[in-house]
């Protein structure tokens, strides 16, 4: 599960029962996405303030929230690599070491592994300063009311506790009905926007101030690489979240997700080198995987417990419906779409076991942008254009589903992704690794929704090493291959999963959305278009569900109806926001809490 965590800031002192009304509703929306009691911390005034509901339990020895005199910090996320900033200590003394240094520099940021999201009350200086980590991983978003403005983790929060009933905001689903994700700073509720990465946010008496740290460009700006050196750091910051990760749960065991591919076997590489407990687990989906992962397993110098489970036996029994706003209900919408394609039910378990994932490998490895040396040769041969057409392409995906309005929106705000990173200094087909690691990874990555989630791919010496890479050098993954050999060498000769040569429909072992009872719900929402017409063309798509249940059409079409689906059902997620906003927990009316200049 992931925190709640909240900050706001009034334009002028309003009675402190007002603010609690809003506190409180958030509270009550939030409590209905967990079967456990959730407890609040903080300090809320008239004025300004910062909270955290968590459970009133949990196995982990990092606290979410933390008093040291007039000093109080939140963190809704563990922020692992706090001992290159701090030293070796107990985590009840780091966090507050933690917040001081942070507070003093927010650029040190840079140093801390991703996600981060920190807030700092300093009662004496009448200040918060709020932070987030240096890619934008952690959700951190923001939203101006009439009156002040709120930020949260939990983009429902914003509008709940502003009072305000959410509209759908146009141009977030457009991006998301062109790529899959909300891209840059967008999201699916008007008025409401994801904070930048490396932000660094105060509100003291004389309003709030924004400011960008230069931890990025640190981690992506052209340099003389050294990778030797580079491997041995990444390795050993690997090795340094797995162990952190550890000690933190207090010695229990680690899932880590194995794969057949170059990811999962790096993480996995770090738990045997470290002699980490862990349990290895492989889900078979694609034909030959499986295998490999066995491979390594037996390899392994240490033994090393692995857990196998087919697609096939995951079975689905949620509706359709049911599961995705049980999804929107625990992650605000905030979630890769495909997500659809699981069952998804309200958080029962206040104490995760902590999950190690291969998340944000493919910055050394050219995926899933150029994954090939002819790809890699035609956007060369493009010049400047070639990145932004690549990424178009990688929209249009052999459907051209979307609205040509809409691809034009995605294709502006790709555009000036891609500008920021020339401002870095970077060049050529590795801007698309620049947008990978700003854009698609903060969003798609499991990591920003679940505090007991961790990657070794968001360390800064893996991230640095990664943009020393020449694109030829990550198409042969030249970083994996040579953390591998310095972890666990026994695996080095252990092929990768290679995926099948691209078809119209390739094999994998979980039944497609349209062979599912799932089908039926898909056939309503066709046929009610009102939501998801302005950004897909209706006949395209009804056109294309014929196909596909007749057997044919391609493997990306199934990512179009995910799209569709989410858009749908988002419909009854923000009327459900807009009954939670708008009440009065006390009278059960309801009150425009926090509008000002009419009343």
């Amino acid at each position: 599960m992931i925190e709640t965590w909240l900050a706001y800031s009034l334009d002028e002192e309003l009675p402190a029962e007002r603010v609690e009304r809003a506190l409180d509703r958030v509270a009550g929306h939030y409590q209905e996405a967990v079967t456990f009691p959730l407890m609040r911390r903080g300090r809320a005034s008239t004025r300004w303030g910062m909270v955290i509901w968590a459970g009133a339990e949990s196995s982990r020895e990092w606290p979410a929230w933390s008093e040291a005199g007039e000093l109080a910090i939140a963190t809704a996320y563990v922020p692992t690599g706090w001992e290159r900033l701090v030293g070796a200590r107990a985590p009840s003394d780091a966090v507050t070491s933690l917040g001081r240094a942070l507070q003093s520099d927010p650029a040190r940021v840079g140093e801390l592994n991703s996600p981060l999201l920190v807030g700092i009350c300093d009662a004496e200086a009448d200040r918060l300063t709020i932070i987030n980590d240096q890619i934008g991983v952690a959700r951190l978003y923001e939203m101006p009311f009439d009156g002040g403005c709120v930020w949260s983790n939990r983009l429902g929060a914003l509008p709940i506790f502003a009072g305000v009933a959410p509209e759908a905001d146009h141009r977030g689903w457009a991006l998301l009905a062109a790529g899959g994700w909300f891209m840059s700073d967008s999201t699916p509720i008007r008025g409401a926007r994801k904070v930048p990465a490396g932000t660094a946010i105060t509100v003291d008496r004389s309003g709030v101030a924004r400011r960008q740290t230069e931890a990025l460009h640190g981690l992506v700006a052209p340099r003389a690489p050294r990778l030797a050196a580079e491997v041995d750091a990444s390795a050993e910051q690997a090795a340094a979240v797995l162990r952190a990760v550890s000690e933190l749960w207090g010695g229990r065991r680690l899932d880590i997700d194995l794969s057949g591919g170059r990811d999962s076997r790096v993480s996995a590489a770090a738990a045997v080198a470290g002699r980490i407990d862990a349990i290895l687990r492989t889900t078979e989906e694609l034909p030959g995987e499986t295998e490999i992962a066995r491979q390594l397993v037996a390899a392994s110098p240490h033994p090393m417990k692995h857990v196998v489970r087919n697609a096939k036996e995951l079975k689905i029994r949620q509706p359709l419906r049911e599961r995705a706003m049980n999804n929107h209900l625990v992650y605000d919408g905030i979630a890769a779409p495909q997500a659809v394609r699981r069952s998804q039910r309200v958080l029962n378990d206040r104490a995760p076991a902590p999950t190690i994932a291969g998340y944000g490998g493919g910055i050394a490895h050219g995926a899933p942008f150029y994954s090939r040396q002819p790809l890699l040769d035609r956007i060369r041969e493009q010049g400047d254009t070639g990145p932004l057409r690549r990424l178009m392409k990688f929209c249009r995906r052999k459907h051209e589903a979307a609205r040509d309005e809409v691809y034009e929106i995605a294709r502006s705000d790709m555009k000036e992704t891609l500008a920021a990173g020339r401002r870095h200094g970077i060049e050529g087909p590795s801007l698309l690794d620049y947008f990978l690691l700003v854009d698609r990874f903060a969003f798609k990555t499991g990591l920003s929704k679940d505090s007991a989630t961790f990657s070794v791919f968001t360390t800064p010496a893996f991230i640095r090493a990664a943009f020393d890479l020449t694109p030829e050098q990550r198409l042969e993954s030249l970083l994996h291959r040579r953390l591998i050999g310095r972890l666990v060498p026994e695996w080095t000769e252990i092929p990768f999963h290679r995926r099948q040569a691209p078809t119209e429909m390739p094999k994998i072992t979980r039944p497609r959305l349209w062979d599912t009872i799932d089908g039926e719900s898909v056939d309503e929402m066709l046929a009610d278009d009102s939501a998801w017409s302005p950004l897909f063309h209706p006949d395209r798509l009804r056109a294309m569900w014929a196909e596909v249940k007749a057997g044919q059409g391609h493997s990306h079409h199934e990512q179009v109806f995910e799209r569709l689906i989410w858009r749908q059902t988002y419909e009854d997620h923000l009327a459900r926001l807009g009954r939670r906003a708008t009440e009065d927990p006390e009278s059960g009316g309801s009150e425009a809490l926090f509008v000002t200049s009419s009343g």
